[in-house]
């Protein structure tokens, strides 16, 4: 609601007038863009009015600058928008990229559009909505735009979907991903009021945003790879809903689209996904979440129920195929009845009334007739209760409908995005590719060559032409095997035999390439003999004794996982423990509980619990790596996430991954424990909130403590021999730390991008500098450190405080200056 603030600054308000909004040139958001680039655009957007949508050849970047408050900003821009809706009025809409390390109200990416693309406040209206239920969606809020000198009235700014998205709501970075929708708008080009029955859906790739950095980072890379196949079997009707999805999350997305009668954020190619790589599970970001048309009766409350239509061509399949599971549905029916309820609407416009009042009058003043109707969201809930007992009691089973294709036979029509397409094969040697190739144009092609380059005249001609039939409800794979380098393959359509026509060989996988299945433990799975299943208390109690375990053990949800006193777990042969459910390890001073792996490959323990309660006491945790199977790549030998956890008593040691225990979205805490000789970080903490007391941390190879978002007082606690820093602040941190030794350590305390660290009685020895706060982060800011009650000899040791940080040293304030080199600084360490 930060936004609300600038715009009150702004506006004068004028609820009662039809003059136009006067606001100061200084609080607006300014662009400037040359000449020149201002041209080009005006000839996409005429370009665009003419065709009647704005293609992907029209979205090309121009260069340009914001200027806000005073500072200027390097930016790129382009029109933004496939319907030329945006671009009717002198309002245009803009995608925008901020350049360089910078950022523009903590976005690197973000669009601003007229309000009435959006129906003025309904769309913002969902987003407080959602934002308030836990599901992902985008910030979307009102500024006042200046382009070139000329004042433009308000905007609505929604950000774009990039990594900023999903750290802003506490998760980890994870690849967001679409259907390919090029398709749908290449048949459109000229024509845009025709809608062509083509197989745009089934040739669809699965692709991420932020492509090219997506691919350059390995470990974004390999999560892309879980979450594109992820992807592929819900397109592929996976009935296995639950291992591909976060249930819950998408219970509550479908729902609340009920609520708002927001269907047009279903159609397939506006859906869009995040990959959490703690979960393995794909998120729904709610987006495009509008009424188009307020006034229009609900023809089907809920959306899940189609008791007339019972079954659906492949691109609504994709949602109804949901709710033939019973466990989504018995969610998605929970979740009707708490948003069709008065007392949940009531408390959302009661929360939201004096922002809805202030946007109300700010947009009024321009837009007459644009408040919002709340009665049609009464009017929706209603609806939704009459109809919720009769769907409660169905039991409706949709199926996929055979859908006639349009026929191009008998014409010269070919469609790039609906034909030919090819695409790498996952299974390589290491002198060719294995190209496979489906045909989704209406009639047969002939394959004629390949080339090492895209131009016609690179032709390597086949041995033999291959023909492959149309497309039809089972079309054929073809595969060929083509040398390393090939780029294109070479082809004529049989309705069009006088063109040689090319396709490049896509990065894009799109066979349904399957991750393995997370087993689930069952009372007919039996690891070992010496597990309890107490079905009555929801119990699996691995009893006392030494275990040696070379296959997983899978907790489902809804239990609890007891370890006794004085057991024994040997983890080998990439053995791992992974629990849906809260973990009881309870040992003691004389009959501790010992994890590990005597060959190294035991991946540790995973626990992802949803906040349920777990107890780790007097447990040592040696020589484990972190989980890397089904797809799922972790970084903690011992994992938490959403989950509530005490931990007293244990000791983590000799663990050679990226953390010794990594705590991710949770409450903890942590006292008399020891984390000690381990490869990397001793203890990270991402997103979550706790104490830590009494603890000893020594021997690491990077961070002895890296706490990332996160809220956490650490008390008595010994840092020795840290690889890098004893104890790291980063991403919006508020840490407080009392009486802390640390000996050994590049950098005794860092605070970054807009953390604050409060110290109280530390001494510090041997490290290169002893306190350093610096952004690194051009979404974030400036870092903070507060110290107090320690001695001049430590606070006046070597720090390091960069442009707009502060360190207060018992009362004395130094601010930063000069910027320090961040990679510079990192380098020195390595």
């Amino acid at each position: 609601m930060k936004y609300l603030a600038y715009i009150s600054i702004v506006f004068f308000i004028l609820s009662c007038s039809d003059e136009k909004i006067v606001f100061e040139k200084n609080d607006a958001v300014e662009i400037n863009i040359s000449d020149t680039a201002f041209k080009l655009l005006e000839s996409y957007r005429i370009t665009a009015l003419e065709n009647g949508v704005l293609d992907k050849s029209l979205k090309n970047y121009v260069k340009g600058t914001i200027t806000y408050h005073g500072t200027e900003i390097p930016v790129k821009l382009r029109l933004k928008g496939d319907w030329v809706d945006h671009l009717k009025s002198n309002k245009w809409s803009f995608r925008i990229k901020v350049t360089g390390d910078n950022a523009f109200l903590g976005l690197k990416s973000f669009s601003i559009q007229s309000p009435h693309t959006r129906s003025f406040l309904h769309e913002w209206f969902m987003h407080q909505i959602y934002l308030r239920e836990g599901v992902l969606t985008t910030r979307y809020e009102f500024l006042p735009v200046i382009i070139n000198g000329k004042q433009m009235g308000v905007y609505a700014l929604e950000e774009h979907f990039d990594k900023q998205l999903v750290e802003a709501k506490s998760k980890r970075e994870g690849p967001i991903l679409k259907f390919n929708e090029e398709g749908v708008w290449e048949t459109r080009i000229g024509d845009p009021d025709t809608y062509h029955p083509l197989p745009y859906f089934a040739a669809s790739e699965v692709i991420p945003f932020k492509k090219n950095r997506t691919m350059k980072s390995p470990v974004l890379k390999k999560h892309f790879k879980t979450a594109q196949s992820l992807m592929l079997r819900y397109k592929a009707f996976d009935d296995n809903i639950e291992e591909l999805f976060d249930l819950d999350k998408l219970a509550k997305f479908y729902a609340l689209t009920d609520l708002a009668n927001t269907d047009h954020a279903l159609i397939w190619h506006n859906l869009r996904f995040y990959y959490n790589p703690v979960s393995r599970k794909l998120e729904p970001i709610a987006y495009d979440c509008y009424p188009e048309k307020v006034e229009m009766s609900v023809n089907q409350p809920i959306f899940g129920y189609s008791k007339n239509k019972t079954s659906f061509p492949d691109f609504s399949f994709i949602h109804y195929h949901l709710f033939n599971s019973s466990s989504f549905k018995s969610l998605y029916i929970s979740y009707l009845k708490k948003y069709s309820s008065d007392d949940f609407l009531n408390a959302m416009f009661n929360e939201l009334d004096s922002s809805l009042t202030l946007l109300e009058n700010t947009l009024a003043t321009e837009y007459p007739d644009s408040r919002l109707n709340r009665e049609f969201y009464y009017n929706n809930i209603k609806a939704i209760r009459d109809v919720l007992p009769e769907y409660t009691n169905s039991s409706v089973n949709y199926e996929l409908q055979e859908y006639p294709f349009e026929d191009f036979t008998y014409t010269n029509t070919y469609y790039y995005n609906t034909g030919l397409k090819a695409y790498l094969s996952p299974f390589q040697d290491s002198l060719t590719n294995t190209v496979q190739l489906f045909n989704f144009h209406s009639s047969s092609i002939t394959l004629i060559g390949y080339g090492l380059k895209k131009s016609k005249d690179s032709i390597i001609a086949l041995e033999a032409n291959i023909t492959i039939k149309e497309k039809n409800g089972n079309s054929k794979v073809h595969s060929l095997d083509l040398p390393k380098s090939t780029k294109t393959i070479f082809f004529v359509a049989n309705n069009r035999r006088l063109d040689t026509l090319k396709v490049s060989i896509s990065k894009w996988a799109f066979s349904k390439r399957l991750i393995e299945p997370v087993n689930k433990l069952t009372t007919a799975y039996k690891p070992n003999p010496q597990i309890e299943i107490n079905t009555l208390s929801k119990l699996y109690i691995l009893k006392s004794g030494k275990h040696t375990l070379s296959g997983d053990i899978v907790i489902p949800k809804g239990w609890t996982f007891v370890l006794q006193k004085g057991t024994e777990i040997n983890l080998i042969n990439n053995a791992a423990i992974i629990s849906y459910s809260p973990i009881h390890a309870e040992g003691s001073n004389e009959k501790n509980i010992l994890i590990y792996s005597s060959d190294s490959t035991g991946q540790g323990i995973t626990v992802i619990d949803n906040y349920g309660n777990s107890l780790l006491q007097h447990v040592v945790f040696r020589n484990l790596t972190s989980l890397n199977k089904y797809g799922w790549h972790l970084t903690g030998a011992v994992t938490f996430y959403q989950s509530n956890i005490i931990i007293e008593n244990c000791t983590f040691e000799y663990n050679h991954c990226e953390d010794a225990l990594n705590l991710v979205q949770s409450n903890f805490t942590i006292s008399k424990s020891s984390i000690q000789n381990t490869f990397s970080d001793g203890f990270d903490s991402d997103f979550s909130n706790g104490t830590i007391s009494h603890s000893i941390f020594k021997n690491t190879g990077n961070d002895c403590i890296d706490l990332s978002g996160s809220n956490v007082d650490i008390n008595d606690c010994t840092i020795e021999n840290s690889g890098d820093k004893g104890v790291s602040g980063g991403e919006n941190s508020t840490i407080k730390i009392n009486n802390i030794n640390i000996d050994g350590a590049k950098i005794a305390i860092a605070s970054k991008d807009k953390s604050s660290v409060s110290v109280s009685s530390i001494t510090t020895k041997n490290v290169d500098y002893g306190f350093v706060a610096f952004q690194k982060k051009p979404e974030y800011g400036p870092a903070k450190i507060i110290v107090t009650n320690s001695n001049k000899e430590v606070t006046s040791s070597n720090n390091l405080i960069d442009t707009g940080s502060i360190l207060i040293t018992n009362g004395d304030t130094i601010k930063g200056t000069k910027p320090i080199d961040i990679n510079s600084l990192y380098k020195e360490f390595n």
